[in-house]
């Protein structure tokens, strides 16, 4: 099984366009966005406070959704914050790559998150694979979906992926989605004889809802 890359967004400055650290992490998105469609994101350790990550999940053995828990809210807001950051993030760091940045705004404008927190019954039969390996608290996984593939005209790999249970427990997950309003299509820019047109313009927004 392909080993999952890690970016290192832990810098102050790598999540600032023209820096070095951002430069470097560009680089590596990129490759791995090509490669497999998915890489690790280590996370500026000011933006995860300690324990994020215990709070919200011992929330969930708790109250599969807890209510009056102020610190649950505010700790799945602070979650979903970052991960919206990490989204524009990468983002911006595939249109520049491209050399279409000029469309980046709109683009994000156009977009909009949504976070699920999902629960995965005890399984009726363990997977003998190993799914995500175990991570630190400031480590975030970032997947690229069908809407890169269609936009970069193929560039980016749209990753295929699963939960794999290897204990007979409970399992939660949290998730942020990313979806775009209106239709996504290929930049005329990314469209040449080495690479022609190879998907209609598609409203994949209607088809994941």
């Amino acid at each position: 099984m392909a080993r999952i890359p890690v970016v290192d967004f832990s810098k102050a400055d790598s999540l600032k366009p023209g820096t070095s650290s951002w430069l470097s992490a560009r680089k590596d998105v990129c490759r791995a966005l090509e490669d497999l469609g998915c890489f690790m994101a280590t996370i500026l350790p000011s933006k995860v406070p300690p324990g994020l990550h215990k709070t919200i999940f011992d929330a969930f053995d708790e109250h599969f959704w807890p209510t009056e828990n102020d610190q649950f809210c505010e700790s799945v807001d602070l979650y979903a914050e970052v991960m919206a950051e990490i989204d524009e993030v990468v983002t911006r760091i595939l249109f520049e790559s491209c050399g279409v940045e000029k469309y980046h705004d709109n683009h994000f404008r156009l977009t909009f998150h949504n976070l699920r927190l999902i629960k995965y019954k005890v399984p009726e039969k363990l997977g003998g694979d190993v799914g995500l390996r175990s991570h630190t608290d400031k480590t975030f996984l970032s997947i690229a979906g069908d809407a890169f593939k269609v936009w970069s005209n193929g560039r980016i790999r749209s990753c295929k992926h699963r939960v794999t249970l290897r204990e007979n427990e409970v399992r939660y997950s949290l998730g942020l989605f990313s979806f775009q309003e209106g239709v996504i299509q290929i930049p005329n820019e990314l469209i040449d004889k080495d690479h022609p047109i190879q998907y209609k313009p598609v409203h994949l927004l209607y088809k994941f809802m």
